[in-house]
């Protein structure tokens, strides 16, 4: 089995595109005079709240997912997960006057750690009620009352990740 040239270049300009607009982002942001080394963070975190908001759409909505809406709450998300990082940069930086190279870098940092933990924490919760449900044969959105217990002990043996 060898490499293909044909499939490798399409996949490296798809996923080469979310890069594109970082750096487009980071050329307008130079201009002004701010130097952000933390646009993968910002954007690691835009992703698994993404991630997150759809994986909670999917378990309130059941198997009657409607189309617009399973677009819109990730998009919606992943722009509230980077305003949110976005704007912790700028009040660190432009109000508290922090050194923006130390800040981008600290927040590239944070944004991975972040989007690691939860990225995990959201599989070990679905793998959790997956089992839950297959023990009971229903539906992932009617867990009953005593299996809540299962997934808030699941959560807590994650809490180790954080120290």
């Amino acid at each position: 089995m060898g490499f293909d040239f044909v499939s490798f270049f399409p996949r490296a300009v798809m996923q080469g595109i979310p890069l594109l607009f970082g750096s487009t982002g980071e050329i307008l942001t130079e201009k002004s005079g701010n130097l952000n080394l933390g646009i993968p963070g910002i954007m690691y975190v835009g992703g698994i709240s993404g991630v997150i908001g759809s994986f909670f759409y999917e378990q309130a909505a059941g198997g009657q997912l409607n189309g617009f809406l399973a677009i819109m709450i990730p998009i919606l998300c992943s722009l509230l997960g980077s305003l949110l990082m976005g704007l912790l940069y700028c009040f660190l930086t432009v109000t508290l006057r922090a050194n923006q190279n130390v800040t981008g870098l600290a927040m590239t940092t944070f944004g991975v750690g972040i989007g690691n933990f939860f990225g995990l924490l959201i599989f070990r919760l679905f793998r959790l009620l997956r089992e839950v449900c297959r023990m009971n044969r229903c539906r992932i959105q009617y867990i009953e009352v005593q299996n809540f217990k299962l997934v808030v002990d699941q959560l807590l043996q994650t809490i180790p990740f954080l120290l």
